[in-house]
């Protein structure tokens, strides 16, 4: 622990390293609050909240930007930029300089600067894509390669292994979708990773969920690690009505950290 970067409320933070050096932390909330988190984290206090008191709380903090010119901060809040509402914010730096973003885990953005000015580019409609795993998507993360652009998305389903929360081995977790211009887009039927880890030591772990994906690149650009924050409970059939999507808020979190197989690094 180095010091408390931004206040509350910012999460599912995502930084990154700016074309001129300097780094950008895109977040949730607008980090305007008390450093200890005070009484109130706004949604993520309050597992009764209703569906529009958590709209409410979106429109009225949104997602904002903060930058520094070290990793060391101070981080400072980026408020002459023209981003605006921006919910699970995830850019990602083109090798051009062109900084693209999908925010609300479906909207493509694109700007030459930190500051903006933003412009769209697409909507992603993975939902309608009929060979795309059937759920909610959310906590998009965008990466951009050689062959174009790839997003990994948290999906739960809420109809699945009825009564829910029962058995999550095989629940719905992850999609993946991919475009070479970024443009047109195409979902894969088939889910990048599960609920069910296979461990260094042998072992195999089932979680409940496995949510906000980030990807780790080392420094020749190579995709080496998936971080993902997981429920450890492998099933929950006591708990909330979301079943395993939800079991998160009665059982034991972490974050998770699962190696690529590399022949060459």
């Amino acid at each position: 622990f180095k010091d408390i970067a931004i206040n509350t409320q910012a999460h599912n933070p995502h930084p990154m390293k700016l074309p001129d050096g300097t780094y950008a932390i895109f977040h949730i909330g607008d980090g305007s609050g008390s450093p200890n988190g005070g009484t109130d984290c706004t949604e993520g206090s309050n597992l009764n909240i209703t569906s529009i008191d958590r709209r409410q709380v979106q429109e009225k903090t949104g997602s904002t930007i903060h930058v520094s010119s070290s990793l060391n901060g101070p981080w400072r809040p980026l408020k002459a930029n023209t981003l605006g509402k921006c919910g699970n914010p995830s850019p990602f730096v083109h090798q051009n300089g062109t900084i693209f973003l999908v925010c609300n885990s479906r909207y493509l953005k694109r700007a030459e600067s930190i500051s903006g000015p933003w412009t769209d580019v697409t909507t992603i409609y993975m939902r309608k894509d009929p060979v795309a795993p059937l759920g909610h998507y959310e906590d998009a993360n965008l990466y951009i390669d050689e062959r174009g652009f790839h997003v990994l998305w948290h999906v739960y389903n809420l109809t699945e292994h009825l009564p829910l929360g029962h058995e999550c081995v095989d629940s719905t977790t992850s999609g993946y979708g991919y475009s070479e211009d970024g443009y047109t887009w195409y979902m894969s039927p088939v889910q990048p990773y599960g609920t069910q880890i296979l461990l260094s030591s042998g072992e195999t772990i089932t979680v409940a969920t496995r949510e906000r994906p980030k990807l780790f690149f080392n420094e020749k650009g190579q995709m080496t690690h998936l971080f993902n924050a997981v429920c450890g409970s492998p099933n929950c059939p006591e708990g909330p009505k979301g079943g395993c999507v939800n079991c998160k808020y009665h059982h034991w979190d972490y974050t998770l950290v699962s190696p690529f197989k590399m022949d060459v690094l």
